[in-house]
């Protein structure tokens, strides 16, 4: 199976030559089965939530998703993505929660799962009025 990055998909989606690349966003749902790891950096670095109004995230850290070896380096680029998110694009945390499952040991193989949700806000993005969003005031 081949992974597309958010930059793949909106070029592929739509009538045009650069599909939706151009679109603005007013809600990105990520929600990966622990790839977020690596994909939320990817999207920051590349520029392609610059165009999103308000990122949801599942991310699920435990040892099903991701390898106790590749924690330090992995926990090191989501934070400097946060950081980036942040100070660069403007986006804001509103909302962050432990999901249901976490530290739950109901599997047969009682592996931990270390699961959460986040959610940033960006104030700041003037979506168009051609796109059907109310101008801001």
């Amino acid at each position: 199976m081949t992974a597309l990055t958010l930059s793949d998909v909106l070029s592929r989606m739509g009538d045009g030559d650069d599909g939706h690349v151009g679109s603005e966003i007013s809600y990105l749902k990520v929600d990966i089965a622990g790839a977020e790891l690596d994909a939320l950096p990817q999207m920051v670095s590349s520029g392609a939530v610059g165009r999103v109004r308000q990122i949801g995230v599942s991310f699920r850290t435990g040892p099903a998703y991701l390898a106790p070896t590749r924690q330090p380096v992995a926990f090191l680029r989501l934070v400097r993505a946060f950081q980036r998110m942040h100070t660069e694009l403007g986006f804001r945390l509103v909302h962050y929660a432990l999901d249901g499952c976490t530290e739950r040991t109901e599997d047969p193989f009682k592996i931990r799962y270390t699961n959460f949700d986040a959610v940033w806000y960006r104030p700041d993005l003037e979506l168009s009025p051609e796109e059907g969003e109310r101008p801001q005031p």
